[in-house]
This record gives C-alpha cells, sequence and structure tokens, in this order.
C-alpha cells in the first residue's frame, strides 16, 4: 500500500451533514489532515424521512436506488475534500463509512442493523478500497451492534488518573465512561437531538432549535417529563442500543394530551434528553469528575447548560477540550475502524455491546 492517510465518512441520526475527515494513525495517535462538512442532499434526505414517517415501508427499487444514489454522494464528498488539500486516491489506504441507518434491530433472536450507501458503489466511483457495515457482525455473535464509538473512546481519550465520561450528542446520546479502575462502559441513554429537531420541524418547519434558543423559551412540564422518563428504555440496563424507529414523533405524541403549549413540549424534550443522561452517567459511574460533549448537539448552549443543572458536581465541557474539535470524533472514529480492519486489528466492541466475542468489524470492498 503506498498510501498513508484513511478516511472516515460519517453522517448521523440526524442527517445534518456529511462530515468527511482525513487521517493519519501512528504509534498508538493520530493526526487531522483534512477535514469538512458537506450538505446533506435534500432528495436523499427527505426520501429517508419518508421511510420514518412510513413505518419503514420501502420497496425494492427505492432501496437499491437510494443505495446507490447515497454511494455517489459519498464519492462526491470525497473527491472535494482530497482536490481541496492537493490529495489523491493513491494517498489513501481505505475509507471507513458507516452509512445512514434506516433500521436497527438491537433486539430478539436475529439481531440485524441496515445502513444505506453502498460500499461497492463507492470504492468504485473513488478508486479507493471501503470498509462498511461495521455492526451486523458483531450483532451475529448476540451483540447490539451499538454504540462502536465508545472503543474508539477508549483508545484515544482514556486517563490513568482521572474518570471520565465521553457525551456523543447526535440524534442519540450515547454515553462512554472511562475509569483507571474499571471495565469500559457505553451505551446509548435515549433521545439527544432527535425528538427536539422532529419537534421544531413540525410546528416551526425550521431543522434544528438554534443553541435551544426555542426550548429554552418553553416553561418545562415536570409532569410530562417524569411520564416521558417512565418509558422502560431507560431503566434498562446496559449493554443497550436505541434509534429513530423508537424515539419518534409517535412515541411522544402518544403521551401528550391537546393541551400542552408547543414551546413548552420544546422546552421539556431539552429536559428529557438531559435527564436521561445525567441519571445513566450518575448510575454508571457516579465518581465521574469530567463530562467532554462531542457530536451537533454540543452547539446546543440550552442543553450544556441543563446538563451542568442536572451534574452540578461533574465538569461538563466541550470535547475540544482534549484537543480535538466536537465536529470530527465520529468521522475520525470510522476512518480508525478501517484502519483497524485493514491492520486486522480485532475491536473491543464486546465491552459496550455485550457481544460474546470481539471481531475485526467491517466488509472490505476493493476498488
Amino acid at each position: 500500500m503506498s498510501g498513508k492517510y484513511y478516511i472516515g465518512i460519517m453522517s448521523g441520526t440526524s442527517m445534518d451533514a456529511i462530515d468527511c475527515v482525513v487521517v493519519e494513525f501512528k504509534d498508538e495517535s493520530f493526526s487531522l489532515k483534512a477535514q469538512q462538512s458537506f450538505a446533506y442532499p435534500v432528495e436523499i434526505k427527505a426520501r429517508i424521512k419518508n421511510i420514518f414517517a412510513q413505518d419503514y415501508q420501502l420497496s425494492l427499487f427505492d432501496f437499491g436506488d437510494l443505495d446507490y444514489q447515497l454511494a455517489e454522494s459519498y464519492a462526491q464528498c470525497v473527491k472535494q475534500i482530497l482536490a481541496a488539500n492537493n490529495l489523491n486516491a493513491e494517498d489513501i489506504i481505505a475509507i471507513g463509512c458507516h452509512g445512514q441507518t434506516v433500521y436497527h434491530q438491537p433486539q430478539g433472536v436475529r439481531k440485524f442493523s441496515i445502513q444505506l450507501g453502498s460500499g461497492n458503489v463507492l470504492a468504485a466511483l473513488t478508486g479507493i478500497p471501503v470498509i462498511n457495515d461495521f455492526r451486523n457482525k458483531d450483532m451475529i455473535f448476540g451483540g447490539q451492534g451499538a454504540p462502536l464509538v465508545p472503543a474508539f473512546h477508549q483508545a484515544f481519550f482514556a486517563d490513568k488518573d482521572m474518570p471520565r465520561v465521553i457525551l456523543n450528542l447526535g440524534g442519540i446520546a450515547n454515553i462512554t465512561c472511562l475509569h483507571p479502575k474499571k471495565a469500559l462502559v457505553g451505551f446509548d441513554t435515549g433521545p439527544a437531538n432527535t425528538l427536539i429537531d422532529q419537534w421544531i420541524h413540525k410546528h416551526r418547519g425550521e431543522a434544528y432549535d438554534q443553541a435551544g434558543q426555542w426550548g429554552r423559551g418553553g416553561i418545562l412540564l415536570p409532569e410530562l417529563l417524569d411520564e416521558l422518563m417512565q418509558d422502560p428504555y431507560f431503566a434498562q440496563s446496559a449493554p443497550k442500543s436505541t434509534g429513530l424507529e423508537y424515539f419518534n414523533l409517535k412515541w411522544l405524541e402518544n403521551q401528550l394530551s391537546t393541551d400542552e403549549h408547543i414551546q413548552d413540549v420544546q422546552a421539556t424534550l431539552h429536559h428529557l434528553t438531559a435527564r436521561s443522561i445525567a441519571e445513566a452517567v450518575l448510575a454508571y459511574q457516579a465518581d465521574t469528575k469530567a463530562l467532554y460533549v462531542a457530536g451537533g448537539g454540543a452547539c446546543n448552549e440550552f442543553l450544556l447548560d441543563l446538563l451542568r443543572e442536572y451534574l452540578p458536581d461533574i465538569n461538563v465541557q466541550a470535547i475540544n477540550a482534549l484537543g480535538v474539535d466536537e465536529a470530527w470524533i465520529e468521522a475520525i472514529a470510522f476512518a480508525w475502524f478501517s484502519y483497524c480492519h485493514i491492520n486486522k486489528i480485532k475491536i473491543p466492541f464486546s465491552a459496550t455491546t455485550g457481544s460474546k466475542k470481539d471481531v475485526i468489524a467491517g466488509i472490505y470492498h476493493a476498488c
């Protein structure tokens, strides 16, 4: 292999952007060569949202067409970031691409997870080998297939002295409990931005609540918050994972009357995210000293303020304090997963997914 870099591509459950990074891994460290965020294709985003709205009904044609189109979009992102940084396909060893999750089934006898974005198409259009489908082999061996990123957090952000938590605020929130004297713990705590985003989009036509300003202007509805927190998912023990097929507007609206002011519901949804995270942190690592926030929700100032209220004894700050921009963490993680695949390194996903064994994760697609 003549290349020295890996590319990571991440488009999360919120579909707010396609994040692309170029990374070099060396001596148990990484350096970010390039990073760029691309607008999510409007037509593809609308079609994927329609899958959720129609209870996951999708024709085989639409499935194949979306799979192909999304890979074409990923390929354009790769070509643009390479051109902008005077790089060629030959400089890249492999692309690690998460793909777009459209269904995640972590329970039952036959567990599986479906991500759109064809690895074959992406490899063919870029001339770079692609690693994708990182979840399903873990699930075959009994794991939840999620969350995956805690293994990356442990490899690069653990501290030998201080208990800390890495919090990712995407559509769904997940925490990684890093303790110098205890085993790794990581799981999805519940909704992060997804309900907040869906509610403001329904009632104001906006994609997200900028800095949480609309939510901050509402009033907490304590009885509604308590009712939402009664959902059995929050009391379920780790390992556990969830997604938009569970926490969505139908889930929320089933628990609403017609009396709530819509802005007060938005405030309460912010509290739901903060409280469910705080209770999970205190239950699994009560001696945490610092909580580092990554993901799109790190820009929601109201949400961060609420986290500080619910966790008054923990220093809550952006993960930038650890030397890496919060916006790129997950994309870097998938670049690392591709590095591990190429170098035949088994990633310790089992610590957080509950799998019976660790495996060389992902599927290789030659260019």
